[in-house]
């Protein structure tokens, strides 16, 4: 098995070459456009990307940035073409280009036309645009019987993060076939979008996912991202908020609902166009009905119905897969959703046991939280009921029992409603910790005890790096927040007015940001984008 260590650049896209030669990675955000052929030692010019393979055409073809879309082009005098998904790209007319836009995840090869019978020296192209630190690998399937995937170490492959069951997905080989089946884990296992139910045969390119880690099936082995996470949450905290990757991105023309009150459809939301940044503390603001819980639950994937546009939660379109992804999302609703009569420690593990996934030993969960009551500042009151809490800690949790699952992104609805400012203040700072903080330090950790090496790693990453959009209506603390998405109502449809930081949105309206209400208000024209 051969790897290639690689970073990610901000923007993430990339190509991973594979081919007789191993695994290489090709960052593409490098430069607009990328030449594609075989090398030839007695050519002057050699491909930006180059193979040895002999049924790769000298000018097979290649990639460009168009407007910050990414296609592919194959040169019409290529001998073998090229394959987009497992679909032959057409031949264009003479003098002629048909570009082919990339998504995350595509496959480009070049093969035999019948893939039913690949021949020995075809290369693969896999586009990606996620943005994870590791290395490419490949698992052979072949002589195997049964493998696993999942975090048990018996697992073949094996990955840490919480989302995985112990023995979250098998692939079985059955006279020369392998077939895929999920182990009935919590956040399931899906292939090409669709979720596993039963057995499923694998057949070539097809995309094994299971929430934002991916597998693809090459025929007899398993090409994948061996992702270090303790680096991946290592580097996002020590980047500044401002230059950190884009996870969240929305592309909405419009939404639109059945109108309640007459005939026809109700527009609620028109022309929001917003990018979040990963590890960022992000605040939705907005006039009266301007739809700032349309829009956030638009943002979260869960109400999508009647949008026209696109919503992606790290590179996948939530639209089509928001299954798929919805583990690593949490809610926190505007109303308390924990038990008058439980303690914060109590409620915690009542979450553990049912959000994350079973066969979890009962020490995993302890320290899972254990450590929610630490990132949350409750240790004092632990043991309390919670009725008996202040109105700060009782918010924090209901924020609780989504962080103790781990989720990446949490969309939280007016967590400052109801509260003193004192309260209201501790519970940014709270907001702020979960997206900023590094926690203790790997030094601190290794102080107390040199076995804890591994165990002090996942503590400090569980605790960084969350992408946190709320809700607020009180903008005393704003400048506490990385970002700010402010909505006006124009014509009675929520529109974007402005998205940035704060210091960006008080220069825009030309006044402090609590004064931009009354602005939006009267006329909120001239400032919708």
């Amino acid at each position: 098995m051969e790897t290639q260590r690689f970073v990610m650049q901000n923007s993430g896209a990339s190509l991973v070459l594979l081919d007789n030669d191993g695994i290489r990675v090709c960052q593409l955000d490098i430069k607009a456009q990328w030449s594609i052929g075989r090398w030839d030692p007695i050519r002057a010019v050699t491909p930006d990307i180059s193979f040895t393979s002999p049924i790769v055409s000298r000018e097979h073809g290649w990639i460009s940035n168009v407007d910050g879309q990414w296609y592919y082009v194959d040169n019409p005098q290529n001998l073998n073409g090229t394959f987009h998904n497992g679909y032959k790209i057409p031949r264009p007319m003479a003098g002629q280009r048909r570009p082919v836009p990339l998504e995350n995840g595509d496959i480009l090869r070049i093969d035999n036309d019948d893939l039913d019978h690949v021949n020995r020296n075809g290369v693969l192209m896999l586009f990606t645009t996620a943005q994870v630190h590791g290395e490419w690998a490949t698992c052979s399937l072949q002589r195997v019987g049964s493998m696993y995937i999942g975090r048990d170490a018996s697992c073949r492959i094996r990955e840490e993060a919480l989302y995985f069951s112990a023995r979250h997905a098998k692939i079985k080989a059955v006279r020369g076939q392998y077939y895929l089946s999920d182990c009935g884990s919590m956040a399931g296992t899906y292939v090409n979008g669709q979720q596993v139910q039963g057995t499923h045969l694998l057949r070539e390119k097809d995309c094994i996912s299971i929430c934002d880690s991916n597998y693809f099936f090459l025929g007899d082995r398993l090409l994948y991202c061996q992702r270090d996470r303790e680096m991946e949450h290592q580097i996002l905290c020590e980047t500044t908020p401002s230059l950190r990757p884009v996870v969240l991105r929305a592309d909405i023309a419009t939404k639109r609902v059945k109108n309640n009150s007459g005939s026809g459809m109700k527009e609620l939301i028109r022309d929001i166009h917003i990018e979040i940044k990963e590890g960022t503390l992000v605040a939705l603001l907005g006039t009266a009905g301007a739809g700032k819980s349309t829009v956030m639950n638009c943002l979260n994937g869960m109400d999508l119905e009647g949008v026209q546009g696109a919503v992606t939660y790290r590179g996948v379109d939530l639209m089509k897969h928001f299954d798929q992804m919805s583990y690593l999302i949490g809610s926190v609703p505007q109303e308390k959703i924990f038990h008058e009569k439980f303690t914060p420690e109590e409620e915690f593990e009542l979450a553990a046991k049912t959000r994350l996934p079973a066969r979890l030993s009962r020490t995993e969960i302890r320290e899972r939280v254990d450590r929610t009551i630490e990132m949350l500042s409750l240790q004092g009151v632990r043991k309390n009921w919670n009725c008996k809490l202040s109105g700060g800690e009782k918010t924090r949790v209901n924020i609780g029992i989504e962080l103790v699952a781990d989720r990446e992104l949490l969309c939280l609805d007016e967590p400052d409603q109801g509260l003193s400012p004192n309260y209201k203040l501790e519970v940014f700072q709270i907001m702020q910790e979960l997206a900023h903080s590094r926690g203790k330090s790997v030094e601190e950790f290794m102080e107390e005890d040199e076995r804890m090496k591994v165990a002090a790693m996942r503590k400090v990453a569980s605790s960084q790096g969350k992408t946190i959009l709320s809700i607020i209506h009180d903008v005393s603390h704003i400048d506490m927040f990385d970002q700010v998405i402010m909505l006006a109502k124009v014509d009675g449809v929520g529109r974007l007015a402005f998205s940035g930081s704060p210091e960006e949105a008080r220069e825009y309206f030309g006044v402090d940001i609590k004064d931009a209400y009354a602005l939006l208000e009267r006329e909120p024209e001239r400032f919708v984008r």
